[in-house]
């Protein structure tokens, strides 16, 4: 089990330093059970590095993200339970369990959910 997220690592200069490379499930499950929610949407950030962010969203029936720009980075998502419908610029799709969708640099994006129960999606951000 992972109880301790900080791993010393060596970093671009070739020195050791901490940084939270691992989150545990029950970590996860911890901060999104902590977080307020948001339009029905908990984003649980474990992992933040300079370059790249990932973690879980869990988004309640009828949650939904409003327009946001993703800038110079792209985004990540894969659906792990439920059906999400994406809007990226002015395309709309829906991805459902075990699909995934990339927001490329430069984008605006939002989502909602569409099912009857509960979202979760893991998401990965990678800024240049």
């Amino acid at each position: 089990t992972m109880d301790q997220p900080v791993t010393v690592v060596i970093n671009k200069d070739g020195d050791f330093g901490d940084l939270s490379i691992a989150a545990s499930a029950d970590s996860v499950k911890q901060e999104l059970t902590g977080l307020p929610s948001w339009n029905g949407v908990k984003i649980a950030k474990p992992i933040v590095m300079p370059m790249v962010e990932s973690g879980v969203i869990e988004i309640a029936p009828s949650g939904w993200k409003p327009f946001g720009n993703v800038n110079e980075a792209s985004v990540t998502f894969f659906i792990m339970l439920g059906i999400v419908s994406f809007t990226v610029a002015a395309t709309e799709m829906v991805v459902r369990q075990g699909g995934m969708i990339t927001v490329p640099p430069y984008n605006s994006y939002s989502f909602k959910n569409v099912g009857t129960g509960k979202v979760m999606m893991t998401y990965c951000v990678v800024t240049p």
